[in-house]
């Protein structure tokens, strides 16, 4: 179960991501999407500074399969422990964030 909630590559995130059944999950500030852009159009995104970040995380399905980024992989560590720790089935986040994106 373990190796459902751990850092992965660039490599390996991308072929997470060809899993239809998976769900992106970006936990970047909307600031940082001025600078920085979504490896997705259908991605969810849920600012973990954000306040709410607890009740947004509440209502998704912990059955799915989620694939967190932020921008450089620290707050996205943060998220992916937090749903395992919430009882999630499955989350892992892309290490070094969007910046190994490019």
């Amino acid at each position: 179960m373990e190796n459902n909630f751990t850092q992965i590559n660039k490599k390996e995130f991308k072929k997470e991501l060809e899993d239809e059944n998976s769900v992106l999950l970006d936990v970047r500030t909307p600031e940082e999407l001025i600078t920085y852009w979504v490896i997705r159009d259908d991605q969810i995104l849920i600012d973990i500074n954000n306040p709410n970040f607890i009740s947004k995380v509440a209502k998704l399905d912990k059955s799915k399969k989620y694939l967190i980024y932020c921008w450089h992989w620290n707050r996205s560590q943060v998220a992916r422990n937090y749903m395992r720790d919430q009882w999630f089935n499955y989350a892992k986040d892309l290490k070094w964030g969007i910046d190994i994106w490019k």
